[in-house]
């Protein structure tokens, strides 16, 4: 035992004593100068260091509850700022819609989808415009005709028909490739009733079509709304009458342009005027100003919510192999979409309303939910047709050709037949 003297706070000296035990031997000695006798191949434990461990977790708990609130806010600011630099850099690395572009050649031949996959992310934006281009459908001779018979002043537009398609969030314009064959099919049948010169024109939606999210992710809704009206203006000054197709959030475009400009027919594919119900609580979250501000900063891409584990919501399995979609979504454009659905306000200047929604869409809300949601904003006398397309699901375009048949139909028919889907389907 080495025994040592030390003052404690009242003045008072103390032995303190400190321990040497031999693994061989419980036995220790001291001599009269209290100097320690060595043990032959001792090994010890220093009781005196394992004393002080408590005290050091003590001292660092008094540092830091002594530890002032702006330090404190430093810390939390910086622990955000260092997730939103992570998060971005994420962004950045798989921000775009690169990892579905392989899909675009899919079912093609072989050698036209190699020679894709040879392009690097830096030239792929190119092939891209694929997808992102506007589509314009019409027969140009029959329109050169008209141009060069009609005179000046004349009322009579070139195309009996017009179709604006609006995509949905996240579609590029090639969303409408496969409905468009079905609208020409009609177009050159022999049947005189349904016979018309069709034009058909399906612009860029902002923040879509294009191989990053830069601009999704800081569009707004109005610019939505304000390039629907454009392209509005395009078509209507074309055509005699004129329909708006618009799929899930599209919809919610053409029912804010039908707030101020004449429609003669509304077709809504999956409308989008509700969300699905599991994602009614994030909506309630995201629209906090406080609360949908931070999450935006802190997280501006966030993986897409898979629908029965279906990566897009088709019940057509090839269509998740071959079809274009998104894998992640920029949370801004999420929070322009609930936006838009709390700003409509006024009565459709429309004069028939169909909805087509698939049996199995977990996109959205409930058909006849979402009838009866948009009942406020239908004029009296307006015709409204509901009805629910049999094995399919969200995306109609991306289903098989009975989905589609019915799309056309409802475009082409001369008049829509008043029906409402009853009973209510839960």
């Amino acid at each position: 035992i080495n025994c040592r003297s030390i003052r404690n706070s009242g003045g008072r000296e103390e032995s303190s004593r400190r321990f040497i035990v031999s693994r061989r031997s419980s036995a220790f000695t001291t001599d009269n100068a209290s100097n320690i006798i060595p043990v032959a191949s001792q090994r010890h434990i220093d009781i005196d260091r394992a004393c002080i461990i408590p005290s050091i977790i003590t001292k660092c708990g008094n540092s830091i509850t002594s530890i002032r609130p702006e330090i404190y806010v430093c810390v939390v600011v910086l622990g955000a700022v260092l997730a939103r630099l992570r998060s971005l850099r994420s962004a950045n690395r798989k921000d775009g819609t690169f990892q579905r572009l392989n899909a675009l050649f899919a079912g093609q031949t072989a050698a036209t989808t190699a020679e894709f996959k040879k392009f690097n992310d830096d030239d792929k934006w190119s092939v891209y415009s694929a997808v992102s281009h506007p589509r314009v459908v019409y027969n140009y001779d029959e329109a050169r005709a008209f141009t060069s018979n009609t005179t000046e002043g004349a009322e009579k537009k070139p195309f009996d028909h017009g179709i604006l398609f609006l995509g949905g969030f996240g579609d590029a314009p090639a969303y409408w490739d496969r409905l468009l064959p079905y609208i020409k099919a009609t177009e050159d049948c022999n049947d005189t009733d349904r016979k018309e010169k069709f034009f058909c024109y399906a612009p860029r939606t902002p923040g879509w079509g294009r191989t990053d999210f830069r601009e999704a992710r800081k569009v707004s809704y109005k610019e939505w709304v304000l390039h629907g009206r454009e392209a509005m203006a395009m078509v209507s000054a074309l055509s005699s009458r004129v329909t708006i197709v618009a799929h899930s959030t599209g919809a919610l475009v053409a029912a804010a342009i039908a707030e101020e400009v004449n429609v003669n027919r509304l077709v809504f594919t999956g409308s989008n005027f509700l969300p699905a119900t599991r994602d009614r609580g994030m909506k309630k979250l995201l629209l906090n100003p406080l609360a949908g501000g931070v999450l935006t900063f802190l997280k501006p891409i966030i993986k897409k919510r898979t629908r029965n584990g279906r990566p897009t919501d088709t019940v057509n399995v090839y269509h998740h192999q071959t079809g274009f979609f998104l894998k992640d979504f920029p949370l801004n454009a999420i929070r322009q979409m609930w936006k838009l659905q709390e700003c409509l306000s006024k009565k459709w200047r429309v004069e028939e309303v169909v909805f087509l929604m698939g049996d199995e869409d977990l996109s959205v809300g409930p058909l006849m939910e979402q009838v009866e949601h948009t009942s406020k904003f239908i004029a009296r006398g307006t015709k409204v047709h509901a009805e629910k397309v049999k094995n399919a699901a969200h995306n109609l375009c991306g289903e098989g050709d009975h989905a589609l048949e019915a799309i056309a139909t409802a475009i082409t028919a001369k008049t829509v037949h008043a029906q409402m889907l009853l009973p209510l389907d839960k």
